[in-house]
């Protein structure tokens, strides 16, 4: 009798334990939106914005979240929508079309393949929250031609507020963005006037 008692215990607790494993919280998937900024009047030119390079800890799949100086952290189940650096890509190169005008940007690794009068080249070398705030250090180069002539090469630093959710650190991150854009599209309009 009691063998029993004590095998319907432990089938009980088992069926509860598969229950609840099988109730996780839902993934949330995430992706930076493209932001309007200052329109830079150019010359009809072609501008691509080619492959971005991140640190390794930044390609891990979830929305970084801070913990402290020397620790990366993330969000349980939130993601990034794609890899990190194809959403930055493709975020720039959404700030820049729409801040550039008379431009076509395009993406260096899509499908359109064409001659480009300008090239951006983005290193970041920090995109990720610290307490209260998201911080980005990048740097940019600007190339003419088939020769791939550099033009500049600058660093950008930049700081926002943030709140501590996955949501206000996307949308820190995606203001960040669009404000590095405005600077970069600063520069492609200058390098247009030169060329």
């Amino acid at each position: 009798m009691n063998r029993a008692r004590s095998i319907r215990a432990i089938a009980a607790f088992m069926v509860t334990a598969l229950t609840a494993a099988c109730t996780s919280a839902p993934v949330t998937q995430y992706r930076l939106a493209s932001e309007p900024g200052p329109i830079e009047h150019v010359a009809p030119l072609t501008i691509s914005v080619r492959r971005i390079s991140i640190p390794a800890y930044l390609d891990q799949g979830n929305v970084p979240t801070p913990v402290s100086r020397f620790e990366a952290g993330s969000f349980p189940n939130s993601v990034w929508a794609g890899p990190f650096a194809d959403t930055l890509q493709t975020t720039m190169v959404e700030d820049l079309a729409q801040r550039l005008n008379g431009a076509t940007v395009i993406d260096s690794g899509g499908s359109i393949e064409m001659p480009s009068d300008l090239q951006v080249e983005i290193n970041v070398l920090r995109f990720d929250p610290s307490v209260g705030a998201v911080e980005l250090t990048m740097q940019v180069a600007l190339k003419a031609g088939a020769g791939h002539t550099l033009l500049s090469v600058q660093t950008i630093n930049r700081t926002l507020a943030s709140g501590a959710t996955a949501p206000d650190v996307v949308a820190a991150m995606s203001a960040l963005w669009a404000s590095a854009a405005d600077q970069i599209a600063a520069g492609v309009a200058q390098a247009a006037l030169q060329e």
